[in-house]
C-alpha cells in the first residue's frame, strides 16, 4: 500500500499464484529447515521430501516402477545445495519442484483480496513451516520487486550527491589559492576573473545543496 511515485504496479494480486508456481520459488522453499517430533535434527525441505515423505500404501507400486526406471535410465542424483548458482537443474530437482508444487496452494478472494496460502503434508508440523515460509518468500519477493525502483533513485541521488560535492570542494578551494595569490594586486583583470570564480563556487554549492536535498528525499 505505499505509493512509490504512481506508477502502475506490474506485479498485481492477479500474478501472485503464478510466482508461488515458479520453478525458482520451488527451489527457494526447498532451502528451508524442517524438523519433525520424531527426527533427531533439522533438515532441508528438499531432503525430508526426498528422504522422510511419507506416501499412501495404494501410490507404492507407481513409486517402485519409477525407481525402477530411474536405475535403469540413470538419473542425474545431484541434489540442490545452498551454494547451487546455476540455472538448469536436475532430473530429481525439477520432481521436487513438482512435488512442491503439487503441495502448495494459494487462493485470492478477489472481492477483498484476502490471500490464503494452504499446505499439504502428512507431517502437521512440516505443513506449518512450510506455509509460514512460503508466505515469508512471497513477502520478501513482493518488497524486493516494489522497492527496487525506489532503491535505484536512492542509489543515483547518493552518487550525484557525492560528485557535485567533490566538485564544490575543488572550485572552492581553486577560488581560496586565488585570492590569497593575488591579494596585492588589484587589477580590473584579476578583480573580474575573481568575480567570477565566486560565482562559480556559488553555482557549485547550489548544485550540491540541491542534490543533497534530492538524496534526503529518495
Amino acid at each position: 500500500g505505499v505509493d512509490l511515485g504512481g506508477s502502475q504496479d506490474a506485479y498485481t494480486v492477479d500474478l501472485y499464484p503464478k510466482i508461488v508456481s515458479s520453478v525458482d520459488f520451488s527451489l527457494a522453499l526447498s532451502n528451508i529447515k524442517v524438523k519433525t517430533s520424531e527426527m533427531d535434527t533439522e533438515t532441508t525441505y528438499y531432503n525430508y521430501l526426498l528422504k522422510h515423505d511419507e506416501y499412501p500404501w495404494w501410490n507404492y507400486p507407481a513409486i517402485w516402477i519409477k525407481a525402477l526406471i530411474s536405475k535403469v535410465v540413470g538419473k542425474n542424483e545431484q541434489g540442490l545445495g545452498n551454494e547451487s548458482k546455476l540455472r538448469y537443474i536436475t532430473k530429481q530437482e525439477n520432481a521436487i519442484c513438482e512435488k512442491i508444487k503439487s503441495r502448495v496452494h494459494f487462493s485470492i478472494e478477489q472481492q477483498v483480496n484476502i490471500i490464503s496460502v494452504t499446505v499439504y503434508d502428512h507431517n502437521p508440523e512440516v505443513a506449518s513451516i512450510v506455509a509460514d515460509s512460503v508466505v515469508e518468500h512471497l513477502n520478501n519477493f513482493i518488497l524486493d520487486y516494489r522497492t527496487s525502483k525506489a532503491r535505484k533513485q536512492y542509489e543515483y541521488a547518493s552518487e550525484l550527491c557525492d560528485s557535485t560535492r567533490l566538485n564544490y570542494l575543488n572550485v572552492q578551494d581553486t577560488f581560496v589559492q586565488y585570492v590569497a595569490s593575488h591579494m596585492s594586486v588589484k587589477s580590473p583583470l584579476q578583480q573580474a576573473e575573481m568575480e567570477f570564480l565566486a560565482k562559480e563556487v556559488e553555482l557549485a554549492y547550489q548544485s550540491y545543496s540541491t542534490a543533497q536535498l534530492e538524496k534526503q528525499m529518495a
